[in-house]
């Protein structure tokens, strides 16, 4: 009797041991395909902004530009990245979107002769590496680097390499 009990708890072990495993097998299948999707449309934003940043630098550089006309370019950028956010969003964190999409707006203020151009040139600047950086977080592609810097116990250093470590240092 208790060799039977023994054997019915060892296969109901074994049922709930084999569902487990089998319940985490098709979680990381899926969270490759998701990944790769993620890692995709993560890489599409981050070419967009760079594409759009071109857009808002001429914008920024040219002397010539009503602010009329400074005002509709800028629009024009924002309308087209929102068209862009709404087919790729289901992948992406709404603290995202609302970064990327709010990273252009007052461009259009950033005028040639402005008292305050520099700074606001500054500041336009700051949100784009931050923007950049948040898209590169969340695309996971910071924390798969760091795993491979983990396993490949990878330290490059030279001077160059110090000297921009201490530039980020003092940067943040």
């Amino acid at each position: 009797m208790g060799s039977a009990l023994i054997g019915l708890i060892g296969v109901v072990i074994g049922i709930l041991c084999n569902e487990y495993f089998r319940r985490e097998n098709r979680i990381e299948k899926y969270s490759e395909k998701i990944f790769e999707k993620r890692l995709q449309i993560h890489e599409s934003l981050f070419e967009k902004i760079k594409e759009d940043y071109e857009a808002i630098n001429n914008l920024i550089n040219d002397r010539e530009l009503t602010l009329e006309e400074r005002h509709n370019i800028v629009s024009k950028v924002i309308l087209e990245l929102a068209d862009f956010i709404d087919v790729i969003e289901f992948y992406l964190d709404e603290r995202l979107v609302v970064q990327v999409m709010t990273l252009f707006m007052g461009t259009e203020e950033i005028l040639p002769d402005s008292a305050d151009r520099e700074e606001k040139i500054s500041t336009f600047r700051k949100d784009l590496k931050l923007t950049k950086k948040m898209i590169i977080d969340e695309s996971g592609v910071t924390q798969a680097v760091n795993s491979f810097r983990k396993v490949s116990k990878s330290k490059p250093t030279s001077s160059i390499i110090s000297y921009f470590e201490s530039l980020k240092k003092t940067n943040e």
